[in-house]
């Protein structure tokens, strides 16, 4: 029925009014999408990145510091993967069952972060997985990964790998 529609709207909308006190509490106080949590805690994405709100700023988290988001509707969990392999992944449950519009958000200020990416096979066997990210205020940052932690890359080989990443956007490699 349209009108069971209407007050599904409705009530969607309600849970996604971030209280005022704690809105002031988020980085550059802009506000792109929140859900709330079963903990009693607020997720809200903006251009700055991920931020988690109790009763104060919890977490607050940049896009480039994120691989990605995945939220399986079923048990309403939003898990979160590291940019960084050996940070543990972190599962938060949210209360609603379709964060649409976190999602989508959250999806284009992820997908807005990557400028380039390239994997590499190395003469051992290995892979490494290159990333160059940009941040909200335009700074560049680059992630490498590798596939396997039998065959293990050189830092010279990663270090160079890291400088063809930089290279294929323009950029010198910084010497340290």
């Amino acid at each position: 029925m349209i009108r069971w529609g209407k007050a599904k709207a409705q009530e969607a909308k309600s849970h996604t009014q971030l209280p005022e006190q704690l809105a002031q509490l988020v980085p550059t106080k802009q506000v792109q999408a929140v859900e709330p949590t079963t903990g009693d805690q607020w997720l809200v994405v903006n251009e700055a990145g991920l931020h988690l709100l109790g009763p104060k700023l919890e977490e607050s988290v940049p896009w480039v510091m994120i691989e990605h988001l995945r939220f399986t509707g079923k048990n309403r969990q939003l898990t979160i993967s590291w940019s960084d392999p050996q940070a543990p992944v972190v599962q938060l449950q949210l209360r609603t069952v379709d964060p649409e519009q976190l999602m989508l958000s959250a999806k284009e200020h992820l997908d807005n972060s990557f400028v380039i990416t390239r994997t590499k096979e190395l003469d051992n066997g290995q892979i490494l997985r290159g990333a160059v990210r940009r941040d909200s205020a335009g700074e560049l940052f680059v992630v490498i990964r590798q596939t396997s932690k039998r065959k293990s890359a050189t830092v010279a080989q990663v270090d160079e790998f890291e400088a063809e990443l930089l290279e294929a956007l323009g950029e010198t490699p910084k010497k340290d």
